[in-house]
């Protein structure tokens, strides 16, 4: 049987078994009618814990990452709700630390492109750097004991908080979160050692 997989922007043809096959089709969901209005609302109402403008004081520092620009995330929609619930927070105590794949590019030409230029007045926000050790900092983990470098600017912040994508993965079950900080903001030598 020749079963049309959603692949690429085309989509790929694979010739598959007749017996003992079953295909599922996912279901497309409805378009969120405010999506705006339903991020603002998720990030005001969590579940399971405090909202993100309870737990973040006015005296914090707090570093952002922006992991995931390269993927499918609309990361200048999310953080313009996150930045409304954070503006009691002085702009010059928040770090915007964007992701390593493109080193090169200035990071105020990042914040550019995501037509963000006003909200990130006065923010500090660099490219993480993993091959330059005088922006890591050292912590002693559990995992097989090793020492790992981290960037000094997250590590050093009061609070912290990634944007990025959450999707399943068949070896860690999902990726985020912590898969986000290392190896995202992870020296060289600790992403070698790691994987």
């Amino acid at each position: 049987m020749l079963v049309q997989l959603a692949y690429g922007k085309t989509g790929y043809s694979v010739e598959l078994p007749e017996t003992e096959l079953t295909i599922l089709t996912p279901a497309d969901l409805p378009a969120i009618p405010d999506p705006y209005g339903a991020t603002l609302e998720t990030i005001r109402n969590p579940l399971g814990t405090q909202p993100l403008r309870h737990m973040v004081t006015s005296n914090d520092t707090v570093a952002i990452y922006l992991g995931d620009l390269e993927k499918q995330i609309s990361t200048p929609f999310i953080i313009s709700c996150l930045m409304r619930d954070l503006s009691h927070v002085p702009n010059n105590q928040i770090n915007i630390i964007f992701n390593y794949s493109s080193i090169g590019e200035d990071p105020n030409e990042r914040i550019h492109k995501m037509h963000m230029g006003e909200l990130f007045r006065g923010i500090y926000s660099f490219n993480h750097n993993p091959f330059d050790k005088s922006e890591q900092k050292s912590i002693t983990s559990n995992w097989k004991g090793g020492i790992f470098l981290l960037n000094k600017v997250w590590l050093d912040s009061s609070k912290r908080i990634t944007i990025g994508l959450v999707k399943p993965h068949p070896f860690i079950g999902f990726t985020g979160g912590y898969d986000l900080i290392v190896p995202g903001l992870a020296a060289i030598d600790t992403v070698n050692q790691i994987y």
